[in-house]
């Protein structure tokens, strides 16, 4: 009997496919329709992402999601209607921003969800937050001078105990 019908490698850029991705038949695309032809870097306004199993370029099939519940909902179930995900598949790559307007801060997350040649998922996630619009009021100036207040005692102190563990360790020869 046949083991492996076919066989999937790990991801090698010059190895990627280009092809448009063909939608399982009966499956409407009307809201995913770019979604199934390949894109340069450029075209998908992506970076490209080092994953634990490789360095993904930043092209390949992608979906700008929609902002509404329901109609992102409709796009992903034209997706998985169409079998847009498939044995080749080695990464998914989530791109999104949070922003909390209480705090004035931006969270840009990646979630990277890789599939091996040999089955399951390996997950990773890159959080970086970001504090970008300041505001020039008295406020935002005396959280400022705290902020650099705290980095400063934060320097301090690990200068410090630096200082300490270099006195402590001292020169001891190996004895035989």
């Amino acid at each position: 009997p046949e083991i492996l019908k076919k066989c999937y490698p790990n991801f090698y850029p010059e190895y990627e496919s280009r092809e448009p991705i063909t939608p399982y038949p009966g499956t409407t695309t009307a809201l995913s329709a770019d979604a199934w032809h390949w894109r340069s870097h450029s075209e998908s306004r992506s970076e490209g992402v080092a994953g634990t199993m490789a360095y993904y370029t930043g092209s390949g099939y992608y979906m700008d999601l929609a902002l509404t519940r329901n109609e992102t909902y409709e796009m992903l179930m034209e997706l998985f209607n169409g079998k847009w995900l498939g044995e080749s598949t080695r990464a998914i790559i989530i791109d999104f921003t949070l922003y909390n307007a209480n705090l004035n801060f931006f969270c840009v997350s990646q979630l990277l969800f890789e599939t091996p040649f040999t089955g399951g998922v390996i997950s990773s996630a890159h959080i970086r937050p970001l504090h970008l619009l300041r505001q020039n009021s008295p406020a935002e100036y005396a959280i400022f001078i705290c902020e650099i207040i705290s980095l400063i005692f934060v320097a301090y102190y690990i200068f410090r105990e630096i200082y300490a563990v270099s006195l402590s360790t001292t020169f001891q020869p190996d004895v035989l």
